[in-house]
């Protein structure tokens, strides 16, 4: 089933991980009609390191030129989490990247921390960024440090990520990262004390401009008091109208399907696309956008909603099968569904 979907200049690939011990895999498409399943090549370890199993890939990106996923590689010693004491196995960061869909390469071996895996990447002038996340067992993984690659294969820590923190758990584990000329914008799960009930008072979406410091983003239109958004997904700036960063998720206080709007990262305009619509309580809300020709699409696949905005500001219901996923190619709009059965994914075309 797809974990994530882009499309390029070359068409378009949907990222579909891995299965038992089948290798991590991909389905690539040049027109949206024929698709390809390809295997991705297991990535090179360093001297020692014996793989476990196949590898796990976890996002899949692309500059418009070429397509880089990202993921970790568990490795030797680990045990069954059956074991009496479980130990998980070791991870190392992996990443394979392509211009054609399907010729990949993958990517060298780690020379970094073991324990740690890629949380997030995005395309950045002269290549590409990720945040790398590590953890010991037993405690909460976040990510720490931002690498970068010109090639998406070999990667060098270029700098610490000091991401918010929170007094009930001391970390936030990254959601993920978008990136437009030089400005990054990320968001962070927020935890709260379940015996308190406390939340933290930043609301987990962070900025940060080239290598500079990371700051807190705040916002009235993020809630009253305690922030109530709750993030499910980001979209960067596109090539075409409306150019708006974009936050999409719910809001924690009523369960309301909603987007947040932004020209500057300062300003910020709240919609509620659809009152709360789930009978057992709060559901996913928004779980994906995606910066097309035709506008900004907001997908919440739980309720099988589709939303389009041409302007950033008014947003419209698009009367759409179940869809996941959505990216813009060389064949116009697409969307994939996410088949509860794990059977293959249907595709869908957004006639204008």
């Amino acid at each position: 089933m797809p974990v994530d979907l882009v499309g390029w200049d070359g068409g378009y690939v949907a990222l579909v991980g891995n299965s038992g011990d089948r290798p991590a895999r991909v389905l690539f498409s040049a027109d949206a009609v024929g698709w390809r399943a390809i295997d991705l090549p297991a990535a090179a370890l360093r001297p020692g390191l014996v793989a476990h199993g196949p590898a796990n890939p976890w996002d899949v990106v692309t500059d418009g030129r070429s397509v880089l996923v990202t993921g970790g590689q568990d490795h030797e010693p680990c045990t069954s989490p059956t074991t009496t004491p479980a130990r998980p196995c070791a991870t190392v960061p992996v990443s394979w990247v392509t211009t054609d869909g399907i010729h990949w390469q993958a990517s060298m071996p780690w020379t970094g921390p073991d324990g740690a895996t890629v949380a997030a990447a995005w395309p950045m002038p002269g290549g590409w960024e990720s945040a790398v996340e590590t953890r010991a067992y037993g405690e909460v993984k976040t990510a720490d440090a931002i690498y970068r690659s010109t090639d998406g294969r070999t990667w060098m820590e270029s700098e610490s990520f000091d991401g918010p923190t929170h007094t009930a758990n001391g970390v936030m584990p990254l959601d993920g990262i978008v990136a437009q000329d030089g400005i990054r914008l990320s968001s962070w799960f927020e935890w709260w004390d379940p015996d308190t009930g406390e939340i933290p008072t930043d609301s987990g979406v962070w900025a940060s401009r080239a290598t500079g410091d990371w700051d807190p983003v705040r916002s009235a239109a993020f809630g009253e008091g305690t922030e109530t958004l709750f993030v499910r997904a980001m979209a960067a700036p596109g090539p075409d109208a409306p150019r708006v960063w974009a936050l999409g998720g719910l809001v924690q206080t009523d369960g309301s399907i909603a987007v947040w709007t932004s020209l500057d990262l300062v300003e910020w305009t709240a919609t509620r696309l659809a009152e709360n619509p789930y009978e057992d309580g709060m559901g996913a809300g928004v779980t994906d956008l995606a910066a097309t020709p035709l506008g900004l699409i907001a997908v919440d696949v739980q309720e099988e909603g589709v939303w389009l905005t041409r302007d950033g500001v008014a947003w419209e219901p698009i009367d759409s099968p179940r869809i996941a996923f959505v990216a813009s190619g060389p064949a116009g709009v697409i969307g994939v569904d996410d088949p509860d059965d794990g059977g293959d994914p249907s595709i869908w075309r957004l006639v204008p």
